[in-house]
């Protein structure tokens, strides 16, 4: 009996020495790697969004009638500028206020319209 323990004891060392042998034949040539380089990983970005910043004064418009724009386009610009910052525009040469060269130039009353 003591001659079938040896005989498959043999058997075992036999199979675990061609197993270590193929895995040591794919590491060299290179279809298994022990030590894979770490890849990046990509951070996500942040969305990024506008941000108003009322703190210093913007030209809003420098045209005049002879740069070929139209009034109407003009005088909506402005408004809307005017409704998103909550400032006054002004003339920049002059000081006037927007309202008061609108009533003058056009006849239109802003109180009016905005009742």
């Amino acid at each position: 009996m003591n001659g079938w323990v040896v005989l498959l004891w043999s058997f075992v060392a036999a199979l675990v020495l061609i197993v270590v042998g193929i895995f040591v034949a794919l590491v060299l040539m290179g279809r298994i790697n022990l030590f894979p380089a770490a890849e990046p990983t990509i951070a996500p970005t942040p969305e990024v969004t506008g941000v108003v910043d009322p703190t210093y004064s913007v030209l809003v418009l420098n045209a005049s009638g002879q740069d070929d724009l139209d009034a109407q386009m003009r005088d909506t610009i402005v408004k809307r500028w005017e409704a998103h910052t909550g400032k006054r525009a002004r003339l920049k040469e002059t000081g006037e206020r927007f309202e008061e060269l609108s009533e003058t130039r056009l006849g239109i009353n802003f109180a009016s319209e905005a009742a």
